[in-house]
């Protein structure tokens, strides 16, 4: 880590750490988007977005230990069949765990949608026997 000194002897964060700090700040405000109201879009529901993060952060841990223990970075790029194939055994296990994000966001989607139709199944029947009790009053009080 490259850290600088000025003449009074204080160190200062790199530029790089300043963007990790930065990066961390806007993934914890995205987090903590307002869902205050009663109708939050999908977009804005943290199973939602904890079912495709959790997957992807997965995958990028297990592909970067996996890139490390192999010491793949010793291998030249090779796009012959053989080396694909190599590649897909190799990382294999991470790339089943990001594909459980498509899954898991489709699971969410559902109960997110079934939430939003037993609000709008509660709704119109309060609607329906509001407008049953003036229609009521309106028969006996106008005959």
């Amino acid at each position: 880590m490259n850290i600088e000194t000025y003449g009074d002897g204080k160190k200062s964060q790199n530029k790089a750490s300043a963007k990790g700090i930065s990066m961390l700040r806007r993934l914890a405000s995205w987090w903590r988007e307002d869902t205050d109201n009663d109708n939050p879009n999908l977009s804005q529901l943290k199973l939602f977005k904890l079912a495709y993060l959790l997957p992807t952060l997965t995958f990028a841990i297990f592909s970067g230990l996996i890139f490390h223990a192999e010491q793949l970075w010793t291998y030249d790029v090779c796009f012959r069949s053989a080396c694909i194939f190599n590649t897909y055994e190799i990382f294999k296990v991470p790339v089943w765990l990001l594909a459980l994000s498509l899954p898991l966001t489709g699971l969410v989607a559902a109960h997110h949608r079934s939430v939003q139709t037993a609000a709008q199944i509660t709704q119109t029947d309060s609607k329906n026997s509001f407008e049953n009790c003036i229609k009521h009053r309106e028969f006996f009080f106008t005959s």
